[in-house]
């Protein structure tokens, strides 16, 4: 019986060995890529009411995620010309409702754009025939999403995600979501991914691949997305919301705050904020406002 004991005792030591390595090993990695930057990358969460743009700003090229809505696109151009933004390396438009991709096809006509990625989703809305219509009139490289692809501007590594599946799944579902690095630092995107895409994100990808310092909520703080797992597995320690100012859809929603209350997770929004600005270093991301 005590060499059984003690035998269990020394594959359960030699299981926690290998763990301990393998998380040296990725904190080395992380730390280690920290050492290649060398200057500061700032995240700007722009205040488009009930809609979400986002824009990352860069040494080496600009990078948006979504343009709002049409209602927001002269308040997002008077913001983009504010901070000095007149070309951008990628635009990403997660998924085809108009409040993410409003102004998008102002950001196509007024903007050097080079490189788009969008979601494969498709509908027949006439804001996203303007985006198609903007595009096909563009010189820009379209690229459709697929998990897994990496771009990168400068030391900024892209990474896609997800939609993983878009089998039977409404829009939001469709929403491309992007894991961005700078150096040690990473930040996700999500669109209006819901469960059911999140759930799908966890399956594929392990909690290393998932752990973030920076989340941008999903579906402007509303409770069919961010669920606790996947809250858990990216594990930030900076959030943001990007809500409309009393919209009637009551976001952020007291379920997603009450969560990010309980895991100690700093967060701001902008219905509360106006724009936020963030900046990065390599090695650490913190609020500039």
């Amino acid at each position: 019986m005590a060499r059984k004991r003690s035998k269990s005792l020394k594959i359960e030591l030699i299981i926690l060995a290998i763990f301990v390595i393998i998380a040296g090993y990725n904190y080395y990695q992380k730390m280690k890529s920290a050492e290649l930057v060398d200057d500061t990358v700032e995240l700007h969460i722009i205040d488009v009411g009930q809609g979400d743009s986002v824009l990352i700003k860069t040494k080496a090229g600009n990078i948006l995620i979504d343009a709002g809505t049409g209602e927001s696109e002269e308040a997002l151009s008077h913001y983009l010309y504010s901070v000095g933004v007149d070309s951008f390396e990628y635009c990403i438009f997660t998924h085809p409702h108009e409040d993410h991709i409003g102004g998008a096809d102002m950001i196509m006509e007024n903007y050097d754009v080079r490189n788009v990625i969008i979601s494969p989703a498709v509908t027949d809305t006439v804001t996203f025939e303007r985006l198609i219509d903007a595009l096909e009139r563009s010189d820009a490289n379209i690229i459709e999403a697929v998990p897994d692809s990496k771009y990168s501007v400068g030391d900024v590594e892209i990474m896609i995600m997800g939609p993983i599946e878009l089998e039977d799944r409404d829009l939001n579902n469709s929403s491309v979501i992007t894991r961005v690095s700078y150096g040690a630092v990473r930040m996700m995107f999500t669109g209006d991914a819901e469960k059911k895409q999140e759930n799908d994100i966890l399956h594929r990808y392990s909690v290393f691949d998932l752990d973030c310092d920076f989340l941008k909520m999903g579906h402007h703080g509303s409770s069919t997305s961010s669920s606790e797992d996947f809250v858990f597995a990216v594990s930030p320690y900076l959030a943001a919301i990007s809500c409309g100012m009393d919209n009637e859809y009551g976001h952020p929603h007291s379920e997603i705050l009450s969560l990010l209350e309980r895991e100690e997770i700093e967060y701001h929004r902008t219905d509360l904020m106006g724009d936020i600005v963030y900046v990065c270093d390599g090695k650490n991301l913190e609020l500039k406002n």
